[in-house]
C-alpha cells in the first residue's frame, strides 16, 4: 500500500512538473512610441507597416542566436515597406513565445505601426 501512494504522488509531481513545458502563447508587449499628434507636422497617411524578428535557443538558452528585439522588428518592417518612411507612429507590438522543455526556445517579436512621410 506504501509503495502505491509513494508510486501516485510521484507521478502527480510529475504531471505538475511537465505542465507548462510546452507553450506556443502571444501576448502583447509594452512600447513607448509617437502618437499621431506628435506627428502632426508630417504627412500622416494611412500606411501600415509590419515587422517580425526572431531569436532561437537550445538547452534552457544556454545556446541563442538571433535578434527578437524590437528595433530589429522595427527595422524589418521599414525594409519590407515601399514608401519613404521619415518617422513612425502608433506602434503595437507583440511576443510569440514557442518552448518545448527548454530544450527548443524560439522568441519573435511582431511590430505594427502606422507611417508618416
Amino acid at each position: 500500500m506504501k509503495h502505491r501512494v509513494l508510486m501516485f504522488v510521484f507521478a502527480g509531481l510529475l504531471a505538475v512538473s511537465v505542465l507548462g513545458c510546452i507553450a506556443n502563447t502571444t501576448r502583447p508587449s509594452a512600447w513607448v512610441s509617437n502618437t499621431r499628434l506628435d506627428v502632426n507636422d508630417l504627412k500622416v497617411g494611412e500606411h501600415v507597416i509590419t515587422g517580425e524578428a526572431t531569436s532561437w535557443g537550445v538547452l534552457f538558452g544556454l545556446v541563442m542566436w538571433g535578434d527578437s528585439g524590437y528595433e530589429a522588428a522595427l527595422e524589418d518592417a521599414k525594409q519590407k515597406a515601399d514608401i519613404k518612411i521619415t518617422e513612425v507612429y502608433d506602434v503595437k507590438t507583440d511576443r510569440k513565445l514557442f518552448n518545448i522543455f527548454g530544450l527548443y526556445i524560439r522568441s519573435t517579436t511582431i511590430v505594427t505601426a502606422s507611417v508618416a512621410q
